[in-house]
């Protein structure tokens, strides 16, 4: 009996009967209410309104059963303001973008960060006769425009701010379109 492991060990025969006899008169089974308590334990890195969420005892069976009167009212959605970062993150590379950094540099040196030479196809052609024909050309196409002098940064501007004005009361994609 020289380590707790040892005395842990003398003592489980006696404790595992007093578990025992406590499933049988408390009625709850030991695996049971330590699943339960696994569930509480994740549940409560959710956060609090994600448990007061689930009513005790409920259950998908017991949901169905019961008339829509009997339901729990539901609980008003948590104020968020503007600074609250995102709930999730994606990152799409095991160990986030640092991680992916380092493997680059890593497996190519620095010169996995070397821009290449890209070059554009030169506009060849008349420009396209309406401005959404225009608004709908991939970037480099409208990079080779702007090169060619067919157009403008002006008039690609205007043509997209127009855009956005005539579509956001259907789309509601911008909150505030500032023209200056």
């Amino acid at each position: 009996m020289d380590t707790p492991e040892d005395m842990l060990e003398l003592q489980y025969p006696e404790l595992r009967m007093q578990a025992e006899e406590a499933a049988d008169t408390s009625g709850v089974d030991r695996r049971e209410f330590l699943f339960m308590s696994m569930i509480a334990a994740a549940a409560s890195t959710f956060g609090a309104h994600v448990v007061r969420a689930q009513g005790a005892g409920s259950s998908a069976a017991a949901a169905a059963a019961a008339p829509a009167s009997a339901q729990q009212p539901q609980i008003p959605a948590l104020l968020l303001g503007n600074g609250e970062p995102p709930a999730e993150q994606f990152m799409p590379y095991p160990g986030g973008t640092g991680a992916l950094m380092e493997k680059l540099v890593r497996e190519h040196g620095p010169r996995a960060f070397e821009r290449s030479h890209f070059s554009v196809e030169k506009w060849s052609g008349a420009l396209p006769g309406t401005d959404e024909a225009i608004a709908f050309l991939p970037a480099h196409r409208l990079s080779a425009l702007i090169k060619a002098r067919k157009i403008t940064s002006v008039r690609l501007t205007t043509i997209y701010l127009e855009r956005l004005r005539r579509l956001n009361p259907i789309l509601l994609c911008a909150v505030t379109i500032m023209e200056s």
